[in-house]
This record gives C-alpha cells, structure tokens and sequence, in this order.
C-alpha cells in the first residue's frame, strides 16, 4: 500500500483477500467486518451473528460481581445491563470460532473469547445464567 492508494483501493484489497483483516477501521469508524463492507449509515449492513447454530453462546451472561449482564440472542443482538440498569449497551455481535466481535449501536466496537465455559471480556468474567 502506498500513499497514493484511495481509501476504496484498501478496503478493496481487504475484501479480495478476506484473511488479510477480520476488521478494519477508518477515521474511527468500522468500514470492514469479516470480508464485507460496513456501511454505518445503511443498519440493513450491520454485522449479525454467524456461528449461532449451537446454543452454547446464546442467553444471558453474568459477570463474577453480578454487575453485567450481557443477553446474547439468536438474530445477532446483543443487549447489556450495567448496574441494574437495563438497556445500558445495545447493538450487534459476531462469533467466529471462539472470538466474539461486538459493535453497539453507537458505532463502538470490542471483543471477547469464549474460553472453557466463560466469556472473557473487556476484563470481566462472565458465566452463563
């Protein structure tokens, strides 16, 4: 890549050789998200779960404190309660493998790893309900 490429020729890149970047991110934005363009101002483009065929990731999630709860459904949404207030966070997620790729909808994005029964994220421990 050189200085002169266009932000379009480097997505494009991503996108022609979609092991190159699970996600991509421009100005703060995500524009690339498992190979295909993301659109933020287009909601029919915004990432959904795909590795839901097994229940093991879906329900309700509670942190060691009790004070997260993170509810995981089957359309890819995720909603989290923080503190008992519910509807803290909304927005959707992605699964591959063990790794969890969330994006709110305010355009925030994180992950997470499901390891041996838990879901590790942003420094908590989470346990199914």
């Amino acid at each position: 890549m050189s200085r002169d490429d266009s932000e379009t020729d480097v997505l494009q890149r991503f996108i022609d050789d979609a092991d190159a970047a699970h996600t991509v991110v421009v100005d703060g934005e995500i524009a690339l998200w498992g190979g295909r363009s993301v659109h933020a101002d287009d909601p029919t483009e915004t990432p959904t779960a795909t590795d839901v065929a097994s229940d093991r990731h879906l329900g309700t999630w509670i942190d060691e404190t009790d004070f997260v709860h993170q509810h995981l459904t089957a359309d890819g949404r995720y909603d989290e309660t923080r503190g008992g207030r519910p509807h803290a966070y909304q927005g959707s997620y992605r699964i591959t493998g063990d790794r969890i790729d969330y994006r709110d909808d305010l355009g925030f994005w994180a992950f997470g790893e499901f390891v041996d029964g838990t879901l590790q994220h942003a420094g908590y421990t989470f346990h199914r309900a």
